[in-house]
């Protein structure tokens, strides 16, 4: 009868154990929808997410899901960075989860913008998109097709409102860094 009392605690623990992590849970949920090509991703193309952007960025969060390195390489103007193996930790579930602003996934690769879209569904009801091209695409489209000889009004209105973009994000960059705080030492007083 001790024996039987003794060894329950040990079996609910290796049981417990033995059971997938709620992450493991999700990772495997998300790999279904990835699977099952039913799932529906709300999506923006390069056109809507300019003229978005320009006229109204503070209503979006543009999250580039790739590798830091990627990003510092070349990255869409307004973008902040969350790689994609980071997005499971516990500080971005408020981001995910806010109803202030869309959030906006990207990536080189499609399926892992997917992937990143799907993470963000499990975390929080903020609204989400999937920019359903690759960062190659808008490139073309935007810096590289300023290049070419010969553009479209709607190539040069690309053009146009990248560089605006761009703009933008130096003139906020200026206000991200940090504060320094100035140390006043006051003398005087009674002795």
């Amino acid at each position: 009868k001790r024996f039987a009392v003794a060894a329950l605690p040990i079996a609910i623990i290796l049981f417990t154990a033995s059971l997938p992590s709620v992450k493991e849970i999700h990772h495997s949920e998300i790999e279904e929808k990835i699977a099952d090509n039913s799932f529906v991703f709300s999506a923006i193309s390069t056109d809507k997410l300019l003229s978005e952007l320009s006229n109204n960025h503070n209503g979006y969060n543009l999250i580039d899901v790739r590798s830091k390195e990627d990003y510092d390489k070349s990255h869409i103007p307004l973008a902040i960075n969350i790689p994609f193996e980071e997005l499971h930790q516990y500080y971005w579930q408020d981001f995910f989860k806010q109803k202030f602003k869309v959030n906006i996934f990207y990536s080189d690769n499609l399926e892992e913008a997917k992937r990143a879209y799907l993470v963000a569904e499990k975390s929080g009801a903020a609204e989400r998109l999937l920019y359903n091209e690759s960062l190659e695409s808008y490139l073309n489209s935007t810096v590289l097709a300023d290049q070419l000889a010969s553009t479209s009004m709607q190539d040069k209105w690309r053009i146009d409102t990248h560089n605006k973009l761009v703009e933008k994000e130096r003139f906020l960059s200026k206000f991200s860094a940090p504060v320094k705080k100035k140390e006043i030492k006051i003398q005087g007083g009674c002795s």
